[in-house]
């Protein structure tokens, strides 16, 4: 039964290759990986993000995100093919296994090949999952490996999908934990746990001089940013929306109908709480973090429903199938409409050339991976200025080296304090705009 999926989940996969065959992703968090991939092919070592942990200093660009230390290792083994192709592909078949893990756990819940079928098709045409697939963003893998966790769950190579999903993204050392103590796998918990934190802590340390950098770099730039992280009661509204929309209130029936069947409510409901107390702190929470959760949900929501719905009849059975399966669709607005306005924005960012010798291009900081990886450059420390850094910090472009500064008049690249910033410059600083299609920008935009 599971090689009869196989073809269900490859066919499943045909919105994507769609989307692909018409641009690649704008996702920062994979092109930074990518980028610092290639510095590290170049200089034959672990690349630089920063030195001494420095976190602050506008004259000393980074990239606006953590390094991961498994999507480092992937990117990199992916960019020595040298061919673009690769990480499309290997980006499919992400998304191939989610979808085919996803019909599997069905499968083995229900034990019904209809509800299998359904949940491939289900996430194969579900916006956030397709568009997080398109990007390359991890939190995709995030949920293939947990996926794969849950289906390899009697067996003890059960703890390895885990042990790679907390080296993703840290949270997954949750659901690694939840997993080896519902296993009573102690002796390993109590080796894996520390490693992961070894990992984390090391990558900090060797690649940008500091421990404990992600945390001081992600406090800082959410400020300086102008990011709008949620504060403590809107954040449960988010969670509570990104549930319906994700997940969709049928499901989500469904899902509580088989909650003791689901071996990460506890890890999930931890997931939720820590992303709380981080946005607290001071941290970044992206809506694409709590969808990660969502996510994850799925299959044994799927299970829930086809299983309370067995027994109706007909026209209701269908009736609620149809509207599990059409709620995601709300999301296809805007999420098409933030596709096109990221292609657009992508030809643009292509076309950009760096200005000669050592002068310095300043510009929002989620942009300049992909400006630096079509100029060829693979350390962009000393070649770029955030903008968005130099108005919060109030500082000098000019005492900075920047020649040339672009500015896209987009809420999340121009934030209000830089706009402000940029009507003090004189006018020989003046950044140029960006012209994006007004028809493609109508959609909106969101970095989730």
């Amino acid at each position: 039964m599971a090689l009869l999926l196989l073809p269900v989940a490859a066919a499943c996969t045909l919105p994507l290759v769609f989307v692909h065959l018409h641009g690649e992703g704008l996702d920062t968090d994979y092109l930074a990986h990518l980028m610092w991939a290639r510095q590290a092919d170049h200089n034959g070592s672990l690349p630089v993000v920063s030195e001494d942990g420095v976190f602050d200093d506008p004259a000393v660009y980074y990239p606006n995100t953590v390094p991961k230390p498994l999507v480092l290792g992937l990117v990199y083994l992916l960019d020595l093919a040298r061919a673009r192709s690769a990480h499309l592909v290997a980006q499919t078949v992400v998304f191939a296994v989610v979808l085919w893990s996803c019909s599997l756990i069905v499968l083995r819940l229900s034990r019904s090949i209809r509800a299998a079928i359904f949940s491939a098709v289900l996430l194969g045409l579900h916006p956030t999952a397709l568009f997080l697939a398109q990007r390359g963003n991890p939190v995709l893998l995030c949920v293939a490996l947990v996926y794969l966790a849950a289906l390899l769950s009697e067996r003890r190579v059960a703890s390895v999908p885990m042990i790679l999903c907390a080296l993703v993204r840290l949270e997954g050392a949750l659901y690694m934990g939840e997993q080896m103590l519902r296993k009573r796998r102690f002796a390993l918990m109590a080796v894996a746990l520390p490693a992961v934190a070894l990992i984390w802590l090391l990558a900090n340390r060797l690649m940008c001089g500091s421990w404990l950098w992600s945390v001081e770099e992600v406090r800082y730039v959410t400020a300086a940013m102008g990011y709008s992280s949620p504060a403590a009661l809107a954040f449960w509204i988010l969670v509570g929306s990104r549930a319906l929309l994700v997940v969709g209130p049928v499901l989500l029936y469904g899902l509580l109908r088989r909650i003791r069947s689901f071996p990460w409510a506890v890890s999930a409901a931890a997931n939720l709480l820590l992303l709380w107390v981080s946005a607290m702190m001071g941290s970044l929470v992206l809506g694409r973090y709590v969808d990660q959760v969502m996510l994850i949900c799925i299959p044994w929501a799927v299970a829930g429903l086809f299983s309370f719905t067995t027994n109706l009849p007909r026209h209701y059975r269908l009736t609620l199938r149809a509207a599990a399966l059409l709620t995601p669709a709300v999301l296809w607005l805007p999420a098409t409409g933030g596709w096109r306005f990221e292609l657009a924005l992508a030809r643009e960012l292509d076309s950009i050339v760096l200005p000669p010798g050592d002068g310095r291009l300043a510009v929002n900081e989620l942009l300049v991976p992909r400006i630096a990886l079509a100029n060829g450059i693979h350390d962009p420390r000393d070649r770029f200025v955030a903008l968005d850094r130099a108005a919060w910090e109030d500082a000098d472009l000019r005492e900075l080296g920047v020649v040339r500064s672009l500015v896209v008049s987009h809420p999340l690249y121009y934030p209000d304090h830089t706009r402000d910033y940029v009507d003090q410059l004189p006018a020989e600083m003046k950044p140029e705009t960006l012209e994006i299609s007004t028809r493609e920008l109508s959609g909106g935009h969101t970095d989730e």
